[in-house]
């Protein structure tokens, strides 16, 4: 058959003769000298074919390279348990034939053994109730007085009953070579004890540290440092949430210390797959290359936040350097009454802040993102709060640190496009018709000119409009737009985007009610 040889299928014959000759075909050979009983049967080749028995090692290594090619991972601990439970139910069936093989061929002329003595229903010995009746005029015993499935039942009885050292003792030996064999039975057995007993520790061991228990453990190991430290309660519940929300979406509490040891090609098609969904769901990553949106990917770090654990995302005046781009769940944003709390950037640029706000709205959800200023911060004062107003809040942190090092490894004049367009635009809503202008004294480039810069982002989905003419003659006016999706209460004024990442007013008027907003506020808390 055909095998395989460094991850590719060789077909060839002579390679295959080859590696038959090599893996086991002498063996084959000599266990096919059985067939010749027909012509010799008092030679006993049939025993010939116990020698494939030596393959069984091999034959254990294909059956896992099998399930591996059809995406079936089993662990070295259930692996090592699965064969030692293997070989001793193949062991009690050869201790099984040998107690029998003891019984019809070398005390065949004995009158009491193991299975003339064994009467299981009650009857004396030598009657038609045991296993085995001695004939008198013969001077032999008959194989079975019973049918043979029986006997050999019998048999395995006998040998289970020793190999796992529990011996009934309703079937003993009863001569002295039954007595030597039944003493290497239990030495065997007791290997066979101790052999899984190490097993079945492996695989529970194997399971306290990767399965739930190694996760409980970790927690109870929290919770104690925690109350050590007297830190808050409300803290801690944080916390605990934190942990057991990562643990539900990804069974492990640290996905970056499991994808260490993996090249980082792999890590980064691995950190794809698994945050693909909020790729897609933010239109200025989805309209990046692909290379790019895998170092972004591997780049973000999941944040599960809750109404009740965990409500604040950030406050107004806290220290960050991270963009959220929310994957799940719905933030209410609060702009400041007092500007004292900012520093002088946050100062000069509040009203700037609240006309953004103004256009995409207070209310943001899946496919928005939040804490972009940052970008352009020299002192990573936030100018808002955040809060979340739903029970499960799933938001994605993107590091300024690290989308430097994505805009450099995008060259110059991208990587400028792609910090203007996280500051001009939120989901699908524009609230920023600036001229792009590189960020940081870093990303200038004096060898391209302001027009080829422009007419670059003419050509980039995700690019800021030169002139409100392209938007008339492309399609409607954002701004326009925006305004239409305004809406107005009875409870209050409330600026929402009518895109599909933000929802009307009449979807949270529940939580309206709840705030009990005065006439005119622009915020929910």
């Amino acid at each position: 058959f055909a095998f395989t040889r460094n991850g590719l299928i060789c077909t060839d014959r002579e390679s295959i003769l080859q590696q038959y000759m090599k893996s086991g075909m002498v063996l084959d050979a000599v266990s096919c000298l059985s067939i010749l009983e027909i012509l010799a049967p008092r030679l006993q080749l049939r025993l010939l074919s116990l020698l494939r028995i030596l393959r069984l090692p091999s034959f254990f290594k294909k059956i896992n390279e099998h399930l591996s090619l059809r995406k079936i991972r089993i662990s070295l601990s259930a692996n090592l348990l699965g064969k030692i439970i293997f070989f001793y139910a193949i062991t009690n069936h050869w201790v099984a034939c040998i107690w029998f093989i003891i019984h019809r061929y070398i005390e065949r002329e004995v009158d009491f053994t193991w299975a003339t003595s064994d009467c299981p229903w009650g009857a004396d010995f030598g009657t038609d109730g045991c296993l085995s009746k001695w004939n008198v005029t013969i001077g032999k015993h008959d194989i079975c007085d019973l049918n043979m499935r029986d006997c050999y039942l019998r048999s395995l009885h006998f040998s289970l009953t020793t190999l796992s050292t529990v011996g009934y003792g309703d079937i003993s030996p009863a001569s002295e070579l039954e007595t030597i064999w039944e003493n290497i039975v239990v030495l065997i057995g007791a290997c066979f004890l101790a052999g899984l007993i190490g097993a079945f520790g492996a695989y529970l061991s194997e399971c306290d540290k990767l399965g739930f228990n190694s996760f409980k453990e970790k927690l109870e190991k929290l919770r104690k440092y925690m109350s050590y430290r007297n830190i808050p309660e409300d803290v801690q519940a944080s916390i605990l949430f934190f942990h057991h929300c990562r643990w539900k979406d990804s069974q492990t509490l640290d996905e970056r210390e499991t994808l260490q040891i993996l090249p980082e090609p792999l890590q980064l098609e691995i950190s794809f797959a698994v945050k693909r969904r909020i790729i897609r769901l933010v239109p200025i990553l989805d309209a990046l290359a692909e290379i790019v949106q895998k170092r972004i990917a591997h780049a973000l770090l999941l944040q599960v936040y809750s109404q009740r654990e965990h409500p604040i995302i950030y406050s107004q005046g806290d220290i960050g350097w991270e963009i959220y781009f929310i994957a799940s769940g719905v933030v209410s944003i609060s702009l400041p009454t007092d500007l004292s709390g900012l520093d002088a950037t946050g100062r000069s640029n509040a009203a700037a802040n609240k006309q953004k706000f103004d256009s995409i709205g207070l209310v943001l959800t899946a496919g928005n993102h939040i804490g972009e200023s940052c970008i352009c911060s020299e002192s990573g004062v936030r100018q808002e709060t955040v809060t979340t107003i739903t029970t499960r809040l799933e938001a994605y942190a993107l590091s300024k640190g690290d989308l430097d090092g994505i805009c450099r490894l995008m060259g110059t004049e991208k990587g400028s496009q792609f910090r203007h367009a996280l500051l001009s635009r939120n989901n699908r809503n524009w609230h920023s018709f600036d001229e792009p202008e590189n960020t940081t004294a870093d990303w200038d480039d004096q060898s391209s000119s302001s027009h080829a810069r422009q007419s670059s982002f003419r050509h980039l989905p995700w690019s800021t409009p030169s002139m409100m003419g392209e938007l008339t003659s492309a399609g409607s006016n954002p701004r326009q737009s925006i305004r239409r999706g305004r809406r107005r209460s009875g409870i209050g004024s409330f600026a929402l985007a009518s895109s599909p990442g933000t929802q009307s007013l009449r979807d949270f008027k529940e939580i309206q009610d709840k705030q009990g907003e005065d006439e005119g506020s622009g915020s929910i808390v």
